[in-house]
């Protein structure tokens, strides 16, 4: 079964067809777990929507066609989870924080597994992650202010308190950013730049390294490069040297992106664009980066529709996974 895990996951409905024992393999998910052994690995994206008919949250996975460069989001079965959760990507695992209880979804099976809670209870907090640690920041009552910063060992499922000084503690603005380059986390609102250093378990704030106010919620990190869409309603990446934003270039051709309805992920090295052109329609565009000089080109490889709605939906959640 290792060949057959190591196909890519386009081509895994194919490989259904082959014998039930690789049937029984693929969706009993047990590929995904021996893919993790073999370190074989794929970004995945997961897309969850509220339509205005009801209330429920109904979750869609990014996948590439097997006839052609094409992508499509195909509906996955995605554990219920409340509006007031903290959902946070890790590895192949999506955490969920809240409401729903602590527990974490396996990517790939959407199997639902027990997550040990936190120390404090954490109220809309900020989270990120660094390796083998899940990070989250604040949101806690006063009586809690000890664990300010908890983080999860996600090979123990073990939480642990870092200690923030009192007077550090208001440095992070609730509203803040949040982005991880260059092995730090940077909360970002405005002119305000607040760093926390992992590995010295320190928050300082920093306004030097600011990289001013852009929708850094639908920003990305590729080649340790961050791009995002700037309001311009052009796709931008930061250039460390003059602290400027530049415009990708080659991509002109391109229509313009909607600040407010466009995403950036990391998929597989290269850049995908999810965004609408219609309420009712999703469309991904599949961009190849190339740094020259001082200059980011980049080329599309593929654009299309990825789903058509009967309605307008709200995008909900967008997590990125690699399994």
């Amino acid at each position: 079964m290792q060949c057959i895990a190591r196909v890519p996951l386009s081509s895994q409905g194919s490989m259904t067809l082959i014998s039930k024992n690789i049937k029984a393999f693929i969706n009993g998910g047990e590929i995904f777990h021996v893919r993790s052994r073999l370190n074989v690995k794929e970004t995945s994206i997961l897309v969850g929507m509220k339509s205005d008919e009801n209330n429920s949250v109904n979750w869609y996975v990014l996948m590439k066609k097997f006839c052609n460069d094409e992508y499509l989001l195909r509906r996955v079965p995605f554990p219920p989870i409340s509006g007031k959760d903290a959902l946070i990507a890790a590895g192949n695992r999506v955490l969920v924080l809240g409401d729903s209880g602590f527990f974490y979804v396996e990517g790939g099976s959407y199997k639902k597994k027990v997550l040990s809670k936190t120390k404090a209870i954490h109220y809309d907090p900020i989270t990120a992650v660094i390796d083998d640690k899940v990070y989250v920041f604040g949101g806690c009552s006063s009586e809690d202010a000890l664990n300010y910063v908890e983080f999860l060992y996600l090979s123990t499922n073990e939480w642990e308190t870092i200690p923030i000084p009192e007077q550090d503690r208001e440095l992070i603005s609730p509203n803040s950013a949040t982005v991880v380059w260059n092995g730090l986390i940077h909360f970002l609102g405005g002119t305000k730049c607040v760093i926390f250093d992992p590995e010295t378990g320190k928050l300082e704030r920093k306004d030097q390294t600011s990289m001013s106010e852009r929708m850094y919620l639908t920003s990305c990190v590729i080649i340790n490069t961050i791009f995002t869409v700037g309001w311009n309603s052009k796709i931008e990446y930061f250039d460390p040297e003059s602290r400027a934003w530049r415009v990708v270039r080659g991509i002109e051709s391109l229509p313009e992106f909607d600040v407010f309805s466009t995403a950036l992920f990391n998929f597989n090295g290269k850049l995908m664009v999810l965004h609408k052109k219609r309420p009712e329609e999703i469309w991904f565009t599949l961009i190849i980066l190339d740094k020259q000089g001082l200059d980011m080109w980049g080329w599309v490889e593929s654009c299309n529709c990825g789903l058509i709605l009967h309605k307008p939906a709200e995008i909900l959640q967008l997590v990125s996974l690699e399994i």
